[in-house]
């Protein structure tokens, strides 16, 4: 998905999918962006993939390997396998940076707290 081409389809801008995903799961933390139009979400996330990436997002223990409703072929059967793990990663990474955005809060909550 970096290399501007979705499942050997060339020159494919996909900064806008992406963008898209980070947001998204930033908004299951309840961090949103004023410069992002969140109706883009239903555009190019359908509810399936939007429950899986809540799930992923907020649940991950819940998601097994075995588990056909939660394929990647059935969810995102655009994109191969190593597409599929790049928008995990992504997930995960929005995921990351969320919670370290409310750990440096509290830090700072708790700094600015007299004793």
């Amino acid at each position: 998905m970096s290399y501007h081409r979705v499942n050997e389809v060339p020159n494919v801008d996909t900064s806008v999918y992406r963008r898209t995903i980070w947001n998204t799961v930033q908004s299951y933390f309840g961090i949103f962006h004023d410069d992002f139009d969140y109706e883009r979400i239903g555009i190019f996330v359908t509810d399936k993939q939007r429950v899986f990436l809540k799930r992923c997002a907020t649940r991950p223990y819940e998601i097994g390997v075995k588990q056909e409703r939660y394929s990647y072929t059935s969810l995102m059967p655009v994109f191969n396998a190593s597409e599929v793990v790049h928008v995990m990663l992504m997930m995960m990474e929005a995921r990351r940076q969320a919670c370290l955005l409310y750990a440096t809060r509290a830090i700072y909550k708790f700094r600015l707290s007299p004793f």
